[in-house]
């Protein structure tokens, strides 16, 4: 898709002095917990890890398991050192689910919960859920089955529940044909109704909603839509940030931001911080060292004039050792920001960062770790998490041992934990 890049730099877009420091993080350690890969085993892990109350991290991945249609898996730390892989679930395709998307999330009763782009009975995609069950097996259950037309379909991002237990969910496509976004809600009998709380246009509102959704603390709904936006920097937009306030039995859409491509173009992977402040990723825009430009890392701030935020590009990829095409972020309590960029870095097969403020103001970016594409992985195609050490945990769709993957863990130096 070839796009023009302008390089006035709108009002919204504050510009930063942000300093480069690739090796400050050199001792970070990287521990490859579990290589993917085996005869019947997990392949291309896609999404991204999440831990349960005792330890135990949590993913799914895009394909493999016994019928080649994706997995969900459990990695648990054995006293011995190191880590065991239980698959919970394989899916079985056709219309069951088929290459579940985003990361797995939980409920307070310990059930997950994702989505999947095929699959279902009009092989449209998925909401899924699988529970343990007293024999400490895992079962399936689809709570929705996309229909394909006004309905949406693709479902590609990470549900999330709201404080009554509901799920909230995007599909890429459908409705008026640029995507939707759905409120999934339970009755007492276990099922499930779907009501799409917002279509798509494809114009300013934007289009192919993706990523995942985020709530503030007043209950409102924060998402990405990877195209339209109106700007004319783009051929077919180059992305917005929304926000879906509610009003009774509706929602109230609001466009939070616009990308104009040098700011950022196809944004995803929001998070919030404490004090709503919210945190993403362009994949392409920026510099224009890469075709389309490699991606950044934004913040915005606000509301502001005519409830429009500020974007402060935290950081510009340049495709070099910093990396490019940002996956996802994280943000800690001390308003460090930490991801992944699928590749770039010195081995070209991606990095993971760490963005801080600056005492003097602005931010400063370092490289935590470069992958090799070997033995160590390469490729991330999600964000990471944080423990309380300071520990950070991800998976790469490719390299290990076994040439599908890894989920890894980097560990700072002694004195660099927090």
């Amino acid at each position: 898709m070839k796009r023009n890049l302008s390089r006035i730099l709108p009002a919204a877009v504050a510009v930063v002095v942000l300093t480069l420091t690739s090796n400050a993080h050199a001792q970070y350690t990287e521990t490859v917990l579990y290589n993917f890969g085996a005869t019947g085993d997990s392949v291309f892990p896609m999404s991204g890890l999440i831990f349960d109350g005792s330890g135990n991290l949590f993913g799914a991945t895009k394909l493999g398991g016994s019928n080649d249609s994706g997995d969900a898996y459990e990695l648990s730390p054995s006293s011995s050192g190191g880590w065991t892989e239980n698959i919970l679930y394989s899916f079985f395709g056709g219309t069951g689910v088929s290459e579940p998307s985003g990361n797995l999330i939980f409920d307070t009763a310990g059930n997950l919960y994702g989505t999947s782009v095929a699959g279902g009975s009009n092989r449209t995609g998925t909401v899924f859920e699988i529970s343990p069950t007293s024999s400490g097996s895992w079962t399936q259950t689809i709570l929705h089955n996309f229909g394909g037309g006004t309905d949406g379909k693709t479902p590609e991002g990470t549900p999330v529940f709201d404080s009554k237990g509901n799920l909230f969910a995007t599909t890429a496509v459908g409705g008026l044909g640029f995507g939707t976004v759905v409120e999934l809600s339970p009755s007492a009998s276990g099922h499930w109704t779907e009501k799409i709380i917002y279509n798509f246009t494809g114009g300013n509102d934007g289009s192919e909603p993706g990523g995942n959704l985020v709530f503030d603390a007043a209950g409102n709904l924060y998402g990405t839509a990877f195209g339209g936006g109106g700007t004319t920097t783009c051929t077919t937009g180059c992305g917005t940030v929304f926000r879906l306030t509610p009003m009774g039995p509706t929602w109230r859409f609001t466009r939070v931001f616009a990308f104009g491509g040098h700011d950022g173009t196809y944004p995803s992977a929001l998070t919030i911080d404490s004090a709503g402040n919210l945190y993403g990723v362009a994949r392409e825009g920026g510099l224009p060292k890469c075709s389309g430009g490699c991606g950044n890392v934004f913040k915005l701030t606000g509301p502001g004039t005519n409830g429009i935020w500020k974007e402060t590009v935290l950081h510009n990829f340049t495709s070099e050792s910093d990396g490019a095409t940002p996956a996802g972020v994280v943000v800690d309590s001390f308003g460090n920001v930490f991801g992944t960029a699928s590749v770039g870095g010195t081995d070209a097969e991606g990095t993971v960062f760490e963005i801080s403020p600056a005492s003097g103001g602005g931010w400063t970016f370092s490289v935590l770790y470069s992958f090799q594409g070997q033995t160590d992985g390469g490729i991330p195609a999600a964000g990471v998490i944080l423990d309380s050490a300071g520990n950070l945990y991800g998976t790469t769709t490719f390299g290990g041992s076994l040439k599908d993957g890894v989920a890894f863990e980097l560990s700072p130096p002694p004195d660099g934990r927090r």
